[in-house]
């Protein structure tokens, strides 16, 4: 069975994990170990640490992001945790200047980061979303939307057999392509042809029945499918989102510019209503392509993962 959420703990027993990741800092404080890890409590906010980007990180992103993690760090030691395991992904991978970015980090309280690859990442949240759901889904496709990549994880019995990272996020997507607001119907197909050129060979090869999401725009299509405000982690996890149901809140959403979309869409958290259409445009090419009826989300992923990992720095990390 899946852990529960909101379990009793002990303060000896408190770890901490954080994803800092090109759009959202995460921060995840749990108890236990392995597979007896339980969450306590996840804080986060969008930075948006992949805007601007051009080889070079932004020097705004840059600051927004390290004073969230400042935040968290402080957040996560003050409520027990000893040190704080820190993933930086996407963006970073490729940031000319990512061993600056590194040090400012280093320099926070208690925290201790390291730029995983894409595969490690992939690993890592595949570990995580397979502990919370439990045996009760056996085979899943994992997709793990964020701002700057994409994650695709076939897990078996709760093992990854098969993973890839690609260039594809939110972030990118939207500012490479998506310049009116709203987008234009050139733009829009311009957008899927570049994520189905990027993504088609992956399913060359036989994918699971089940499609599961993980992270903002999972949880985001879910939270709006529910029209949930404010966000309960306990209700989007689990939650099945049928290809109808995102066919019609995209319908709602696409003819609106992004300064509307919160307002008029229940669960769309703000920070995401220009990014959305970029996420709704990848979710469904992987739908189309898998021939998936459905997404389910699932609220575990890279900062249960994380915790999981028998050692830290993990296999994978990359040089500053």
């Amino acid at each position: 069975m899946p852990p529960k959420w909101g379990v009793c703990y002990t303060p000896e027993m408190l770890r901490a994990s954080m994803d800092i990741g090109s759009n959202t800092v995460r921060v995840l404080l749990a108890d236990g170990e392995g597979g007896a890890l339980r969450r306590v409590e996840v804080r986060r906010r969008i930075t948006r640490l992949a805007g601007g980007f051009s080889g070079r990180l932004d020097p705004a992103s840059v600051r927004r992001t390290v004073d969230a993690a400042r935040e968290f760090s402080r957040f996560a030691i003050d409520g027990g945790a000893s040190t704080v395991r820190a993933a930086c992904t996407g963006v970073v991978r490729r940031a000319d200047d990512r061993s600056a970015f590194l040090a400012a980090l280093h320099e926070l309280p208690g925290l201790a980061p390291c730029v995983i690859s894409g595969n490690t990442e992939a690993r890592l949240s595949a570990m995580g979303a397979a502990h919370h759901l439990g045996d009760e889904v056996p085979e899943l496709l994992l997709i793990d939307i964020g701002g700057f990549s994409t994650e695709l994880v076939v897990v078996t019995g709760g093992e990854v057999r098969r993973r890839r990272s690609f260039d594809l996020g939110v972030v990118t997507v939207t500012e490479g392509f998506l310049k009116n607001d709203p987008p234009t119907p050139d733009q829009i197909a311009a957008v899927d042809g570049v994520i189905e050129n990027g993504i088609r060979e992956f399913f060359d090869e036989p994918v699971p029945d089940t499609l599961v999401g993980i992270a903002g725009t999972a949880t985001t299509l879910a939270a709006m499918d529910l029209r949930l405000v404010p966000y309960e982690g306990s209700k989007v996890h689990r939650h099945r989102v049928s290809a109808t149901a995102l066919d019609a809140l995209y319908g709602q959403l696409i003819g609106l510019p992004a300064s509307e979309r919160v307002g008029a869409l229940p669960g769309l958290e703000k920070g995401r209503e220009d990014l959305i259409v970029a996420g709704f445009r990848i979710v469904r090419t992987v739908m189309r392509l898998g021939g998936f009826d459905a997404l389910m989300v699932s609220e575990g992923g890279l900062l249960d993962g994380i915790l999981m990992a028998d050692d830290w720095p993990p296999e994978g990390t990359l040089d500053a």
